[in-house]
């Protein structure tokens, strides 16, 4: 009558065993109980000098050993259909093989069936700790496993890292990077000024350069000269003024401010010339004159990128003065500067 009750139970014949197994008790308490199949060897049966109590009280003990280690038992007749297991153990009439399911291949043993008294105990010991080994190796190897997927230097090796912006143009700035920052070290730039003085109705056209010192792609300073302006004419109650102005400065630049892309707003301080040459009819009489002042300048631009190192700039400044320059004509007196405003375009070249 086939057996497959699934059943797992300590024998209290085994009980002087149990101090060998200690260790592997304490191994494997901790783990996934796994499950074993015992089975009598086909083809026993009693005969003239031999029956099979012996087996039977093999099988009982290697049952009662393996549930010592928290192996999971069944039994089984030979040929009964049952589902796989992690060890089988087959008694025979003169061989007992234990076979464990592990990792990499399955490993077979082969042990003598004797028949001598207290043999049956040290077999079971011995098949429990072929069992137990087993499964320390297996999971030794498992946790090696785990262990080399978590490093880092492992993930590496196995698939190379992605390759940034692999789909960006070549010479194209970085994605994160705002496009009017400049990403060199040094830059020059060239631009068409003018001055406009709202107070004494004038505007005047000047070249501009300017040399900037990148300390980080949002953050520049810069030196510059504006002038001298091409003549402005200003008439006063008969009276006929020329001025040329210009200015130096020198500016702190901040890049990508308030998250844009675009804007760069300037901080500065500089001085400012202008230089005066009335021509007046009798009795009036003309004088030239020269002054210079102190000036403070805020400054917004935008820069839009053209090529790699080359960008379009269109900047105003508002500059005032320290004192204010005035320009008596004709008994009148004429403030300039109250305030000035720099608007300027033109053209910056990036270098490393």
């Amino acid at each position: 009558m086939p057996i497959s009750r699934g059943n797992s139970f300590r024998s209290p014949r085994c009980a002087a065993s149990f101090g060998l197994l200690g260790c592997s008790v304490a191994l494997l308490g901790a783990a996934d109980p796994v499950t074993a199949r015992v089975t009598l060897a086909p083809g026993l049966a009693p005969s003239g000098n031999h029956d099979l109590a012996h087996e039977r009280d093999c099988k009982n003990r290697v049952i009662a050993e393996l549930s010592t280690i928290d192996v999971v038992v069944t039994e089984a007749d030979s040929g009964e259909a049952s589902p796989p297991t992690y060890a089988e153990v087959l008694i025979g009439t003169e061989l007992v093989t234990v076979t464990i399911h592990g990792q990499p291949t399955d490993s077979v043993t082969r042990l003598p069936l004797s028949r001598r008294r207290g043999d049956a105990r040290a077999l079971a010991v011995r098949v429990a700790e072929l069992v137990r080994g087993a499964r320390i190796r297996d999971e030794a190897r498992a946790s090696e496993h785990e262990a080399a997927a978590a490093r880092p230097d492992v993930v590496a090796e196995s698939s190379p890292p992605p390759i940034a912006n692999a789909d960006v143009p070549r010479g194209a700035p970085p994605a994160n990077a705002s496009t009017n920052a400049p990403t060199d070290r040094f830059s020059f730039d060239a631009a068409a000024s003018a001055l406009v003085d709202p107070v004494a109705a004038s505007i005047a056209a000047a070249p501009s350069l300017r040399a900037s010192w990148h300390v980080s792609p949002s953050v520049a300073l810069r030196i510059g000269a504006l002038g001298p302006s091409f003549g402005t004419v200003l008439e006063r109650g008969g009276t006929r003024v020329t001025l040329q102005q210009g200015l130096a400065r020198l500016e702190a630049a901040r890049f990508g401010l308030l998250g844009l892309s675009w804007p760069s707003f300037s901080l500065g301080a500089g001085a400012y010339h202008v230089a005066a040459r009335g021509v007046a009819t009798s009795p009036l009489e003309g004088r030239t004159d020269t002054t210079w002042a102190a000036l403070v300048d805020l400054g917004l631009g935008a820069r839009v990128p053209l090529a790699r190192a080359f960008h379009f700039l269109c900047e105003v400044h508002t500059v005032a003065l320290f004192p204010r320059p005035v320009l008596d004509s004709a008994g009148t007196s004429t403030p300039l500067g109250r305030p000035l405003v720099v608007g300027s375009v033109g053209f910056s070249a990036s270098v490393p």
